[in-house]
This record gives structure tokens, C-alpha cells and sequence, in this order.
């Protein structure tokens, strides 16, 4: 019989949904400094946003428009004490609880910790 349940924090499911809502607005990003005698993964940084050069612009979507409905599909009983504290700084108190909550870079760190637990879906404003 195979494992179904494996102890190990970075084991879980391979990818999380992206959390896009329609009818965002457009963020532009442009550098403005060269990354001449920056660090590599600074430049990495600068490339993957798209930028290949001094002075180079490129329009994104902008995730702070975004909104997300977290509700907890599966109980904290049996987790560890950082994945309660972290359901509850989402604003999630018990089971089956749902809450909105505004995209951040924080809050995908959260999420990220708790993934198994949680269920993201995105709110029209």
C-alpha cells in the first residue's frame, strides 16, 4: 500500500492557484538605475519583471486591487502550533470559517505555510 501522507513541511500540493480577479488595473514598472555592480540575484530580479536595461519600462498586473476569499476546509487539530497561530492572524478562528482579505505579499507568505488548509478563491470588488 502506498504512503498517502508524508511528514515533511516542504511536501504538499506542487503548485497553489494563482489568485487573479477580473478587471484589475495595470501597474508600470521602470528602471531607473543601472544593475551595473548589483548583486546577481538583483539582476535576476530585474530580468524575470522584464527588465533588460537601463531605462527599460514594462506594464503589470497590479495585485493590490486583488481581493480573496480564505475559507478553512480542513482543521488545525493535529497541526503545529506556528500553522494555528497562522490561521488566525488570517483572520480564520475555526472551521469552515471564511474571511476576505486584501493581496499582499504577506499574505501569500501565509497562505503558502497553510496551503493544505485553506481554500483561495478570488472576489469581484
Amino acid at each position: 500500500m502506498p504512503r498517502t501522507f508524508v511528514w515533511h513541511p516542504s511536501k504538499g500540493p506542487a503548485k497553489t492557484p494563482k489568485l487573479e480577479a477580473p478587471g484589475t488595473g495595470k501597474l508600470l514598472i521602470k528602471q531607473v538605475r543601472s544593475a551595473i555592480g548589483h548583486s546577481w540575484r538583483m539582476r535576476r530580479t530585474l530580468e524575470a519583471l522584464g527588465l533588460r536595461h537601463h531605462q527599460a519600462s514594462v506594464v503589470q498586473q497590479d495585485s493590490a486591487s486583488l481581493r480573496g476569499q480564505l475559507k478553512q476546509v480542513r482543521s488545525a487539530i493535529g497541526h503545529s502550533w506556528r500553522m494555528r497561530r497562522t490561521l488566525e492572524a488570517l483572520g480564520l478562528r475555526h472551521h469552515q470559517a471564511s474571511v476576505v482579505q486584501q493581496d499582499s505579499a504577506s499574505l501569500r507568505g501565509q497562505l503558502k505555510q497553510v496551503r493544505h488548509l485553506v481554500l483561495v478563491t478570488a472576489v469581484e470588488e
